[in-house]
């Protein structure tokens, strides 16, 4: 079998020889124009599809639908991707092409595709804004995602309380940083913090310092005060650990 091109304009053939008898050949011409001009738009827009991929600065994805008995879409999973979505995503290639986006980013999902295609099913256009926070991959991001909540509702008592607390004084600024805390809703409770506890110490020294059991046990009621301080974030660490060991057993 051969195939010849002929220019102006292009056209293939497909040439098909068969030996019948001596010095007699069966030739069979096939017109395959269609098939390898399709052919040949289909790897352009491969190599352009490619070359979009490569050199875009935005996160280029193609998706995949999964869906569930019904027919219903929920949930979607990458089966091609470029270096910038690994990039602003922040999670490797290798997950995000084994890995559903619900299980990578719930809130992502629903947002940005679940929403999306039950409107463009009715023909809507759909566009949406969404903030994709960092997404480190040395940090938890379920407890990432916990500490945030947790800082929306608790976030001003946790930095007071936080002076109080060694040890836990000098991660919290770290964590209110992490859980997107505004640095002036962070410097007002770091204040007001600071301030009761200098107050409450200088209140207390002022006032028990020179009663004899205080001025001479000095030493050991601070370890006292600083042991009770520890005690309950000692013991919330040790029963996480000891729910998680009952949960794996």
């Amino acid at each position: 079998i051969h195939v010849v091109h002929y220019n102006n304009p292009d056209r293939w053939f497909e040439f098909s020889l068969v030996k019948l008898e001596e010095e007699i050949v069966l030739v069979t011409v096939n017109n395959i124009t269609t098939q390898k001009v399709a052919a040949i738009e289909i790897e352009r827009q491969k190599n352009l599809l490619d070359n979009i991929m490569k050199q875009s600065p935005n996160g280029l994805a193609v998706m995949k639908a999964i869906r569930d008995q019904n027919g219903k879409l929920i949930d979607v999973m990458a089966v091609l991707l470029n270096e910038a979505s690994e990039r602003l995503m922040g999670v490797p290639a290798e997950d995000m092409l084994t890995r559903s986006l619900g299980n990578i980013d719930p809130e992502l999902l629903k947002r940005a595709f679940l929403d999306g295609a039950a409107r463009l099913a009715t023909g809507e256009s759909f566009h949406t804004e969404y903030y994709l926070a960092h997404n480190y991959r040395w940090l938890d991001q379920d407890a990432l995602r916990k500490t945030h909540k947790f800082y929306e509702k608790y976030g001003g008592i946790t930095v007071v309380l936080s002076r109080f607390l060694p040890v836990l004084r000098t991660f919290a600024p770290f964590v209110a940083g992490v859980s997107e805390m505004t640095l002036t809703k962070f410097q007002a409770y770091n204040f007001g913090g600071a301030t009761l506890w200098v107050g409450l110490l200088v209140s207390l020294g002022y006032f028990f310092g020179n009663i004899p059991i205080f001025h001479d046990h000095l030493n050991s009621i601070v370890l006292i005060g600083v042991g009770a301080a520890l005690l309950p974030v000692v013991a919330g660490t040790l029963w996480r650990f000891a729910r998680k060991a009952l949960r794996g057993n």
